[in-house]
């Protein structure tokens, strides 16, 4: 399913990736090695995916980010995008995960491994009528200065990684999330547009 946002989009995966052992072993070994993110935890490792134990979640997840960036936006297949950083975030009762976006990256996603009512509120960079703010009779993804989109343990989210985004504070059990960044290499931009580089 792909969702519009603020001339933008968001895609959340039709199908869910079931936890296994090997995902419990990962989860288990990184709970404690971790420092402290503004308002929740975050491994110290931070190529969570390069671990042969998540070796099928992560051609999961490439073959979602194949759909999304070449399907969707119809990327030239030329350009190759692959995953750079991977971590986890344990976020417990009472935390959140602050406003902010991913440097650096050209899609992000977002992976819950376990929580319940779990969602991710996107901010809006536009406004919709340049220096006016008019009221609204309904809030719609078009007009709204934030958009959640909520989503089941197992789901995946990609979006540009430029979006402001966040987790508000919540209230429950421990929730446990992979987020990841990508990066793009080959010949990009065109030589007749004075847009070409070889990454």
């Amino acid at each position: 399913m792909i969702k519009r946002l603020f001339y933008k989009s968001v895609y959340k995966s039709d199908d869910v990736y079931p936890m296994d052992d090997n995902l419990s072993k990962v989860l288990n070994t990184h709970r404690t090695k971790v420092y402290d993110n503004i308002s929740n935890a975050t491994s110290n490792d931070t190529y969570v995916l390069n671990n042969p134990l998540c070796n099928e979640l992560k051609s999961w997840v490439h073959g979602h980010l194949v759909k999304f960036f070449y399907d969707y936006y119809k990327i030239d297949k030329e350009v190759k995008m692959y995953i750079t950083q991977s971590w986890l975030n344990f976020t417990e009762n009472g935390e959140y995960h602050h406003h902010h976006n991913h440097p650096n990256s050209i899609i992000s996603g977002v992976f819950y491994f376990t929580g319940e009512d779990l969602e991710l509120r996107f901010h809006n960079d536009q406004e919709l009528f340049k220096g006016f703010s008019l009221k609204t009779n309904e809030y719609t993804e078009d007009n709204s200065d934030t958009y959640t989109v909520k989503f089941s343990s197992g789901e995946l989210v990609l979006f540009p990684s430029h979006m402001k985004h966040d987790v508000p504070k919540f209230k429950g059990k421990l929730r446990i999330s992979l987020a990841f960044n990508t990066f793009i290499k080959g010949d990009i931009g065109s030589l007749s547009g004075l847009t070409r580089v070889e990454i």
